[in-house]
């Protein structure tokens, strides 16, 4: 079973997103700045996450993050392929078959991610759903790249 993780970056003030996100800019006016030390570099990348997408089995993510950010991937997940458990009450109309939608709540969504996911580790999307899972104790690594 792979481990489930919290991967973000954070200003040294604590912020993980920009003012005003909004759907087209998920992370807020400028808030790609946060991310600049690793797409800057792709070596740097490489060091931090390794092959990402091939260690990734599953991405749960909340539905903000997927309004905000589903224009910027294109219509695909953010990892291409791999599967993503969209945690929320209201139905998406012609999303990408990588989507799944998960009404009733965060335990059924780790329970899908991990069939889907096998050994591979699950990541989790969304500052509120990250706030959920470390509430309820489902999280196993968290990694914060200032």
């Amino acid at each position: 079973m792979g481990n489930v993780v919290i991967d973000m970056s954070m200003s040294l003030d604590g912020y993980i997103a920009a003012p005003n996100d909004t759907p087209g800019q998920g992370l807020g006016e400028d808030g790609m700045r946060l991310h600049n030390w690793m797409f800057d570099d792709p070596s740097v990348f490489e060091q931090v996450y390794g092959d990402l997408t091939e260690n990734t089995g599953a991405v749960i993510m909340g539905r903000r993050t997927y309004d905000n950010s589903i224009e910027n991937w294109g219509g695909k997940g953010p990892l291409g392929d791999v599967p993503c458990f969209l945690v929320t009450h209201r139905p998406i109309e012609g999303a990408d078959p990588v989507f799944t939608v998960v009404p009733d709540g965060i335990e059924s969504a780790l329970a899908k991610a991990r069939e889907a996911a096998g050994d591979k580790r699950i990541g989790i999307m969304g500052a509120n759903l990250d706030q959920q899972f470390l509430a309820a104790g489902l999280v196993d690594e968290i990694r914060i790249h200032l």
